[in-house]
This record gives structure tokens, C-alpha cells and sequence, in this order.
């Protein structure tokens, strides 16, 4: 019983997720049909992914989008930030890989400096706690808010 209330809660927060997107996004193309990934806001938390993706990926994806969407709603709202999903196995996206030295499914917070520059932070630590939803939660906070405020080392 209890794991079929969480398996339906858990299908509720990804579709509000997916629903948060859409509405921040403004409904505009996504890397997922071949287009480069772009976006005009201060900060983008990337999750980079593949064609096949598994359990594990997909929950990385999902904590990220509830844990942007629960504590940064004003700056999602305000364009400050913004949540972009990207194939790299899409050609046009494959040069993320190299940009941000990826091996594999990623967290990156990324924006460009004056001069065109990637100024980002790959979070590497959510493969580690991805099975502590309070810990994983905790550290995208951090970090997107080290990010926001100019932190970035």
C-alpha cells in the first residue's frame, strides 16, 4: 500500500516537473528535438543525459527539477534561472560533452561571461546521493545558490 502511494506521488511530482518546464520554458523547442541548447537566463542547471536512460537518471533529473521548482520559483520565474534537459547524443548537442568534460549523465549550472565563456559547476556528488533525497536536495540548493549569488569557484 504504502509503496503504491509513493510510486503515485512520485508520478505527480514528475508531471508537475514536466508541467513546470513547460510553463517556464514557454513552451519553446528543447534540446530533445535536435535543437542547440540555449537560453537567455543568468544561470542554466543542464541535465545532461543520453538516448537510453535508467531508473537512477531519470530520478537525478526529477530531484533536480522539484528541488529548482520548491526553492527557486521567483528566479525561475524572473528568468534568473532556468532548467534545460539535454540529449548529448543528439549531434547538434554533443559539443556539452567537451564543454563541460561529461562521462556521463550530469548536473551542470553554467552561464556565460562577458566574454562568452562557460563559467560552470558540474555536480558530480548527485550519483552519490541520489538514494538520500535530503542530502541530494540540500546540495542542489547549495550550489545553484552559490551560483546565483556570484560563488563561482
Amino acid at each position: 500500500m504504502i509503496r503504491r502511494l509513493l510510486t503515485i506521488l512520485l508520478l505527480v511530482f514528475v508531471a508537475l516537473g514536466l508541467s513546470w518546464s513547460f510553463l517556464f520554458d514557454g513552451g519553446s523547442p528543447t534540446p530533445e528535438s535536435g535543437d542547440t541548447a540555449t537560453t537567455s537566463a543568468a544561470l542554466t542547471a543542464y541535465y545532461f543525459h543520453g538516448n537510453f536512460r535508467c531508473t537512477t537518471c531519470r530520478t537525478i533529473e526529477s530531484l533536480t527539477q522539484q528541488t529548482l521548482a520548491d526553492s527557486f520559483s521567483v528566479e525561475l520565474a524572473e528568468g534568473l534561472l532556468s532548467f534545460q534537459p539535454v540529449n548529448t547524443d543528439l549531434e547538434a548537442n554533443a559539443h556539452f560533452v567537451n564543454d563541460f568534460e561529461l562521462s556521463s549523465g550530469s548536473v551542470v549550472l553554467a552561464r556565460r561571461d562577458t566574454n562568452s565563456t562557460w563559467i560552470y559547476r558540474r555536480l558530480d556528488d548527485v550519483w552519490n546521493l541520489v538514494n538520500d533525497e535530503e542530502a541530494f536536495r540540500a546540495y542542489i540548493w547549495t550550489e545553484t545558490s552559490d551560483m546565483l549569488s556570484g560563488q563561482n569557484s
